[in-house]
């Protein structure tokens, strides 16, 4: 293992190490935004029949050739469609059927004439226009046809998938199952939401946070609570997490005489693929194996932890269900601003990507500090200088990865 990687490095080594999850069997209303695990059919033609785009009248269209304001056609009508329902005669010359939208074209017709190009008058129709064959016809088939393969295996689902799903009959459908995220927070100086701040505290903002990222990835967010700096009660509480697909710990992973983690999980059978990344902030990120159970410690500090989350634990939980845009969204903008740097990590200034004359601009949030956890707030991206970079002019084109739309 070594001593320090990039993150290029990091993802590479966490995504080869996540696996899809199982399928299971939803009904389409709880299957927003997962995955479909199998090609979906359709069992027939849709629509199911020629059927009218229009209110109007069915009729032939040879009927209407050379009909106009002054001259119109004259039909007699022998029936009304409403949608739903079919006719059971056969349209000849000379004849119409008043349609419905939506009702089905009968034998014989051939064309819908509009409303709005007819009169109707003493059981007879004027039509004021010539009509083309198929006009406002929907043809049998041409949304979806029998048999085709309407959405493939990988698809996420959205609105519009759901329609066609249940369009084409299936109501229960597999799809990947949701990774559960299991979450402890370590150490003696947290209060929970509830408890008094006092000296020497600092309020848990963690759990909160991530439990809504987790929500945000589409995971099963999990709280194991808060755990004091003890190594005996952190093992015991990370061998109650082995029922999750993936643990998250925030704290411990430092160099301080308590920070346990990583000690703990080799302890527990883990395997450590790294341990520090050359990033800022969210430089002591662990990453470790057990089975397909995948453990991610986490700094501490509240914008380390959001970080490390939006870049490298998020694109593990999009995996885990199947997903393909795993990443942030990425473009350039101009930078607002000079940025420079100390050291040679890779760095992800919290950023605000605005449009002006038409062109994308991104400036920091401000102080950088990995506890001012507002300039996440009042950020929407992270502005990325990568490790070889010192100084990045005012004016040029930068990296900006959006967290934010």
């Amino acid at each position: 293992m070594k001593k320090m990687i990039s993150a290029d490095e990091a993802i590479k080594i966490i995504l080869t190490n996540t696996k899809l999850l199982p399928v299971e069997k939803i009904f389409i209303n709880k299957s927003l935004r997962r995955v479909l695990a199998e090609d979906i059919f359709s069992p027939y033609n849709i629509p199911f029949a020629d059927n009218s785009a229009m209110d109007g009248y069915a009729l032939k269209s040879t009927d209407t050739i050379g009909a106009n304001e002054k001259n119109p056609t004259k039909l007699k009508i022998v029936g009304i469609i409403p949608a739903g329902k079919v006719f059971k005669g056969k349209i000849k010359s000379g004849e119409a059927c008043k349609i419905m939208t939506g009702g089905i074209i009968p034998d014989g017709a051939d064309c819908v004439a509009r409303k709005e190009i007819c009169k109707e008058e003493n059981g007879y129709v004027y039509i004021f226009e010539e009509v083309k064959k198929e006009k406002d016809l929907r043809k049998t088939g041409e949304d979806i046809k029998k048999g085709e393969c309407v959405l493939k295996k990988g698809t996420e689902i959205t609105p519009a998938v759901v329609g066609v799903l249940a369009s084409v009959g299936k109501s229960n459908i597999y799809v990947y199952r949701k990774p559960k995220v299991s979450i402890i927070i370590s150490g003696d100086e947290i209060a929970d939401i509830d408890e008094p701040l006092i000296k020497g505290k600092v309020k848990n903002s963690n759990t909160y946070t991530l439990i809504s990222m987790i929500k945000e990835s589409g995971g099963i967010p999990i709280n194991r609570g808060i755990i004091k700096d003890d190594k005996e009660n952190l093992k015991k509480a990370i061998k109650e997490c082995l029922n999750s697909d993936i643990i998250l710990s925030t704290g411990g992973v430092s160099v301080g005489d308590y920070d346990f983690t990583k000690e703990v999980i080799e302890e527990l059978g883990f395997k450590v693929h790294f341990w520090k990344l050359r990033i800022k902030p969210g430089k002591p990120l662990l990453f470790a194996t057990f089975e397909d159970k995948l453990y991610f410690g986490i700094p501490g500090n509240p914008v380390s932890t959001m970080v490390v989350f939006y870049n490298f634990i998020m694109p593990a939980i999009l995996k885990m269900q199947g997903k393909n845009n795993i990443f942030l969204p990425e473009t350039e903008a101009i930078l607002d601003e000079d940025l420079k740097k100390k050291d040679e990590r890779k760095e992800y200034i919290r950023g605000i990507l605005y449009k002006k004359n038409g062109k994308l601009y991104v400036k920091s949030t401000g102080p950088q500090g990995s506890g001012i956890l507002k300039s996440m707030v009042l950020g929407n991206c992270f502005i990325v200088v990568n490790e070889n970079q010192k100084f990045i002019n005012k004016g040029e084109l930068i990296k900006v990865l959006i967290y934010r739309m």
